[in-house]
Formats: structure tokens, sequence, C-alpha cells
């Protein structure tokens, strides 16, 4: 593998702050199953001590797996990175390549900013996230230990949990998370139970305000689509434009007629004279009275 070294199981350390809390026993006996076959194809991304030693960046289970059946030595991408660097590395990695879960996330968060003093905003810095969603992320975490639970054991999504986070009640928040499992709703069924909910709440409350009331806004116009005629160039409605079958001889006829502008009306800008344009190409009166013949024949169909 170019660009790859084979480092040896014993010269790796465990991550610092592991991104990932919980492992699947079912999906790690897969990953031991299909290392015993086809061997790591991913190499793990390690971070350099220094005198030949090497933290995990990212990879955790497959050097879990690699030692249960004893590889001996696995390849590995090997980087030199700062502290404040290898924080953010660490959770894109795992994220992009480990398919972490949405309450791993939040707990690498929550141990960052306190193994480094960080607050919301400056971990949103190292992790290139919005606060916003450090906040939210948190939550998941903080707010309701049976709504984090659930999320975490894939009852209901991240998204799910986020709208019944809304609701400040935990026996009705922890109701409708289980309508939620059992129904298996999506976020917009859920969203509109909350908004009910907090609609109920408040109104019982005495804090409900009745929206203002608008004048209806009146109906814009009806569309109509235009389109410039053929012949004269004039702006007609679309659905009145008529379609004329002729033999190839008139077609070519009516074609260059078209092109010789006879068709367009004297008033329109840089549209010639008919009488100059018949005088100009040498055509006679009864060559000009024709193209209007074949006006009046097209505008009648």
């Amino acid at each position: 593998m170019s660009g790859y070294k084979n480092i040896a199981l014993t010269d790796i350390l465990p991550p610092k702050i592991d991104a990932r809390t919980v492992a699947d026993e079912n999906k790690f006996s897969e990953l031991v199953e299909s290392i015993k076959q086809h061997g790591i194809i991913e190499p793990v991304v390690l971070q350099d001590l220094g005198d030949g030693k090497y933290e995990i960046i990212c990879g955790t289970r497959r050097v879990m797996a690699a030692n249960a059946i004893s590889m001996g030595k696995i390849p590995a991408v090997v980087k030199s990175l700062k502290d404040e660097d290898l924080i953010g590395v660490r959770l894109d990695e795992n994220s992009i390549r480990e398919d972490l879960s949405p309450i791993d996330e939040a707990r690498y968060i929550e141990r960052v900013m306190k193994e480094y003093g960080f607050n919301q905003r400056q971990v949103a810095q190292y992790f290139h996230k919005t606060e916003a969603h450090i906040v939210q992320m948190l939550n998941l975490l903080r707010r309701d230990p049976v709504i984090t639970t659930m999320v975490e054991q894939e009852d209901i999504s991240a998204s799910v949990a986020r709208e019944l986070l809304r609701i400040p009640q935990e026996e009705k928040r922890r109701e409708y998370a289980g309508y939620a499992k059992r129904s298996g709703a999506n976020v917009r069924t859920v969203k509109s139970w909350v908004e009910r909910s907090l609609y109920d709440m408040n109104r019982a409350a005495g804090q409900f305000t009745q929206p203002e009331q608008h004048e209806p806004q009146p109906m814009p116009d009806t569309f109509i689509a235009t389109h410039p005629c053929n012949c004269c160039g004039r702006v007609g409605p679309l659905d009145a434009m008529i379609i004329i079958r002729t033999c190839p001889d008139c077609g070519q006829a009516i074609e260059n007629a078209i092109h010789q502008g006879v068709f367009r009306d004297e008033q329109q800008p840089g549209t010639p004279n008919i009488g100059e344009q018949g005088a100009d190409d040498g055509g006679t009166n009864d060559s000009s009275s024709s193209s209007h013949g074949a006006d009046s024949d097209t505008r009648e169909g």
C-alpha cells in the first residue's frame, strides 16, 4: 500500500479521548471475521508520539479486531499534528469512516470541552461546526437520559429527539417519544405533535396570544404566456397563436417573406418599410401584394 506504514500493534496506544464510547458486539464480530478473510482494507490513522509509539486517531475498532486475531502489524497512515488540530481531525475521521453515532459525537464534544477547558464557541471553531450545532448535540446528551438512550439504541432518530426536547414537561416528552418509537413516526409528524402540545400548554397557562389578523392579500393576476409572432413580431397570447400547414414550396415562400420582414409593422423601430424593402430587392407590386396575401392567409389559418 503506497504511502502507508506497517506498524506493530504493540506500539499503538489507545486514543487519549476516544470518539466512540459504545461498541456494537455484533458489528465488531463481523469486523473481526472480515479482517480474518480480507485483512485491513482501510488503514488506521495514527498520531506519531515519538520514540516509536503511536496514538490512534481513527480506527480503534480495527486495532481491537486486529489484536483479537493477533495480526502483529497493521497498515497505518501516520500523522504529526498539534493537539488543537488533532481534536477536529479525530472527530472528522471517525464521523466519516467509523459511522459515528450522534450520541458518541456529543460525548466526544463534551469530553473535549472538559479536557481542554473549551467553551461552546471554541469547540465549534475546532470542529468546524456552528455553535448552534454544538448546543444541539449537547442537548441530546444532557436534557433527558431516557431520550438519550432511545437515540443511542436507534429507537428514534436524533432529529426526532431534537423536536421532542422542545417539550418542557418530562412526562409528556417521554410519552411522545414512546409514540414515536412504536409508530416509527418521522420528524415531520413528531414536529406537528410537539407544536400542538406547546400550543395547548401555552393556552392552558393563559399565555396564548391570538395571532394577528391580516387582511387577505389580493390574488395576483392570472399568468398569461405570451410569444412574439414569427411573422410580424408582435407579442400576443400564446394560446391565440395558430399553426398553418403548407406544401414545401409555399412554406419556403412564407419563410423567405418572414426573413425579408415584409410582415412587420412600419412603426416598429428598425423594421424596413414594406415598399422600400420590395424596391431594394427589385420586387414588383405584384410580389408585394402576393406577400400581403400570404400575411392574410397566415393570420386566418
